[in-house]
């Protein structure tokens, strides 16, 4: 009886110690939380009382903190960006806009000469077109940032796409004196969606256009299952430096203030590219650009 006395003891002294290093570390983990709560930290919970159900909740629960963290930062990331795309919009659209009130004031004049009005009314209208361009370019990419926005996909004859594009553009080569070498691998199909791949396009072959360059080409090929092609252009008004950022948001290669560029056609391009699974990249060597892509192809024999 007396054995079994003190084994009933030894054991509620060991339940009571066990509960008072539990209710110790509870409190450890709470005072952890209040810290991590309360500062900018990316400090975790930690716990020296090796109890494996204990264990397991730190666990679970640095996981909860951990993708706590990450989602402030994306939010924060996403503010930012949206503050940096309201200023560039208001700028941007500012542009524009004060240049075409200065020139209706001009026309308001009562003794201007016809052909100084003729003059005005030309620039006005081309300011319109750059402000149309950009103000269009800002609601074309807001939907491409949205998940929901989702492109169809199929197998499409690449080349014939480009054969289309390039009939529209031709003239705007000839009269800009630029000398374009189309080399294509025989027919490709890409599994891609047609009006974004007619877009990337009209976008890249806008690029090539916009920079003073003499000669331009357009490369096609096969490699590993997948379908590459490429636009280059010889320019000497591409800072290498700007590399790093070519698809990103409102950047300008060019400081005409004239020019039909939003800052937004390769972010487009690139948008584009990743929603059909494809890939996208740019290099500048010898004073040459060249903008990359590939998508999953189907080579047609």
């Amino acid at each position: 009886m007396g054995i079994l006395v003190i084994i009933l003891i030894v054991i509620i002294l060991f339940l009571a110690g066990y509960l008072f290093l539990m209710k110790k570390e509870l409190r450890n983990i709470y005072q952890q939380l209040e810290l991590i709560q309360d500062n900018d930290t990316n400090k975790l919970l930690l716990s020296e009382f090796q109890e494996p159900d204990l264990v397991k909740l730190i666990d679970e629960m640095n996981q909860f903190i951990h993708w706590k963290k990450m989602l402030e930062q994306q939010t924060n990331r996403k503010n930012k960006e949206l503050q940096e795309l309201v200023l560039n919009m208001s700028h941007d659209l500012r542009t524009p806009l004060t240049s075409i009130h200065g020139y209706i004031q001009m026309l308001s004049l009562k003794d201007l000469p016809d052909k100084k009005q003729s003059e005005y009314l030309t620039i006005v209208d081309r300011k319109i077109e750059v402000l149309n361009e950009r103000i269009n370019s800002f609601f074309e990419l807001s939907k491409l940032d949205s998940k929901d926005y989702q492109l169809t996909l199929g197998l499409l004859n690449i080349h014939t796409i480009l054969a289309e594009t390039l009939a529209f553009y031709y003239p705007d080569f000839e009269k800009n004196h630029i000398e374009l070498d189309v080399t294509l691998e025989q027919d490709l199909l890409v599994l891609a969606n047609h009006t974004a791949v007619e877009h990337i396009f009209q976008n890249l072959l806008d690029n090539l256009l916009k920079h003073k360059t003499r000669s331009a080409s357009i490369h096609s090929y096969i490699k590993n299952g997948r379908a590459y092609i490429s636009f280059s252009n010889q320019t000497t008004d591409f800072d290498a430096a700007n590399l790093p950022h070519l698809f990103d948001k409102f950047t300008f290669f060019s400081q005409d203030s004239n020019s039909m560029s939003s800052g937004l056609g390769l972010t487009i391009v690139k948008e584009l590219v990743e929603k059909m699974n494809g890939t996208i990249e740019g290099s500048y060597q010898d004073e040459c650009l060249v903008i990359t892509m590939s998508f999953q192809s189907e080579h047609v024999e």
